[in-house]
């Protein structure tokens, strides 16, 4: 197969990201992180997109290989939480579109930041036969009310492994070559496209069609690679467990101004990656938050908006603080789910 693409392969293994248009300068930032992180890095960085015409021509000069998917295979699949596209199912046809280039690719979603490096070390360590490696999805050792443990139970019961396994999609270090074999990016599709109902009743999509085809095949990876979960993305959390990779897999992105405060720490750096892609870049604020309720007054009476904005920010302390007391509480689950997996 004939990819178009802006250059060769110049590595075995490559860290790569699958988007659409609206995603693309994200991507970007996201790969040029890991370029600045990984100064001894012999993996190729890749972003992979079917809008070949929406990457500018100077950005072929940055140290990333773009290539272009074909996403005829990809099924026509409504995701049920309407801001998620059909772009999520692009990870699954990556293995055979770079079976050719690569012997292996650690995909990432675009909402992922590399905290620290690692990602080379990864690759050594990572041997043996084995199609794909994902993080356990932390509804393992979440303490939600009562019916959220009752959904995410039959979440695992449905769609999971045998053993109750049920893996997060964000990272996926998969091996092309086995993958392949298995033939498992056309089984997942055609899970999402014969099963939609099943996806849709737990409000979900690529991510359960993963796991419905292939979670008793997947290697447990460990979560320090896919840290997500906003109840474990608080800063003491994250200092006290050192994770390599943070993925924001809520509706607070790095990338938007909003109120979380640990996310929020990451605008800047978002912000002048973004702006250097971009100089005509302009931020965005999240509806509701707080920034724009400030612009944004409910009332239009000075007094009423005042005490608006006061009782969203006791809410946003509330939040952020009694979801750190309640995870800490969760600290030797999350060490036992640490100590279960193969590849760290």
């Amino acid at each position: 197969m004939s990819l178009r693409t802006s250059g060769p392969a110049r590595h075995s293994d490559a860290v790569v990201l699958a988007c659409d248009a609206n995603h693309l300068a994200i991507a970007v930032c996201v790969a040029l992180r890991i370029d600045e992180l990984e100064v001894e890095r012999r993996f190729d960085l890749c972003v992979c997109t079917p809008d070949w015409q929406a990457i500018p021509e100077a950005w072929r000069e940055l140290p990333v290989r773009f290539v272009e998917i074909d996403v005829a295979r990809v099924p026509a699949f409504v995701h049920p939480k309407a801001w998620i596209s059909v772009g999520t199912f692009y990870r699954h046809v990556l293995p055979e579109l770079l079976a050719q280039d690569y012997a292996r690719l650690l995909y990432l979603d675009t909402d992922v930041h590399l905290r620290r490096p690692g990602l080379q070390g990864l690759f050594d360590r990572a041997t043996g036969d084995f199609a794909i490696a994902a993080a356990p999805d932390f509804v393992a050792v979440k303490a939600p009310r009562k019916a959220r443990r009752r959904r995410s139970r039959e979440l695992v019961e449905n769609l999971g492994g045998q053993g109750g396994e049920y893996f997060q999609a964000g990272v996926l270090l998969m091996q092309t070559a086995q993958h392949v074999a298995q033939g498992l990016g056309g089984r997942i599709l055609e899970f999402a496209t014969n099963q939609a109902d099943v996806l849709h009743q737990h409000r979900l999509g690529d991510q359960a069609a993963l796991n419905a085809v292939a979670a008793d095949l997947i290697v447990p990876l460990s979560p320090l690679w896919n840290w997500h979960s906003s109840n474990w993305l608080r800063r003491e959390i994250v200092e006290h467990y050192d994770p390599y990779i943070l993925h924001f897999t809520g509706p607070n992105k790095p990338w938007v101004i909003q109120d979380d405060p640990f996310v929020g720490g990451l605008n800047d750096a978002y912000f002048a990656c973004l702006t250097r892609l971009d100089p005509g870049f302009k931020p965005k604020t999240r509806e509701g938050s707080l920034p724009w309720l400030e612009r944004h007054p409910r009332y239009g009476f000075g007094p009423a908006d005042a005490l608006h904005r006061a009782m969203r920010r006791h809410r946003i302390k509330r939040k952020f603080g009694a979801e750190t007391s309640r995870t800490i509480a969760r600290y030797d689950a999350m060490d036992r789910l640490i100590a279960s997996t193969s590849i760290g």
